[in-house]
């Protein structure tokens, strides 16, 4: 059974992976579409909690869209890794599921949910960090690579 806060695994799944350079196929094809599912919502989940991925870490996804509060953090401005504040909140991350304009934040600005998945970490307030920085530590990290492998058939963790 699925439980809410996986569902929304689920739904953020995409946008993380396809800020890791994931198409959403896989290469491991020993697993039924279910076990696989399970794998990447597993890596999602990873991902998203990490506080590895900022720089310096101490910054996660979850940091302003906590899983506990809807996620988001309910707050006016959420604070970014350095303890500055954004110009705006964490919008809560269920509403993803149900965007049919393919227009994200709370003004609209970014297009497409792989655009909503780079801007937050790489913002110099938000996480600070670059996509190529961030790949390497994945790919350093001694859980990543078999996450990877387990949910797309390859170890090898890039940047776009």
């Amino acid at each position: 059974m699925m439980t809410f806060r996986r569902a929304i695994y689920l739904c953020l799944l995409p946008l993380l992976l396809s800020a890791c350079g994931d198409s959403g196929n896989s290469g491991n094809s020993e697993l039924s579409s279910d076990e696989l599912l399970a794998k990447k919502v597993e890596l999602g989940e990873f991902l998203f909690e990490d506080e590895n991925l900022s720089t310096p870490p101490g910054q996660s996804c979850a940091s302003c869209h906590n899983p506990q509060k809807a996620f988001t953090d309910q707050q006016q401005f959420s604070d970014g890794i350095d303890g500055i504040l954004g110009t705006r909140n964490a919008m809560p991350l269920f509403n993803l599921a149900w965007n049919f304009n393919e227009r994200f934040s709370w003004d609209g600005k970014e297009f497409r949910l792989e655009n909503q998945a780079f801007e937050p970490v790489t913002n110099p307030i938000e996480m600070h960090a670059n996509w190529k920085n961030v790949a390497e530590k994945l790919q350093n990290n001694t859980a990543y690579p078999d996450l990877f492998l387990k949910a797309f058939g390859t170890s090898k963790i890039d940047s776009i």
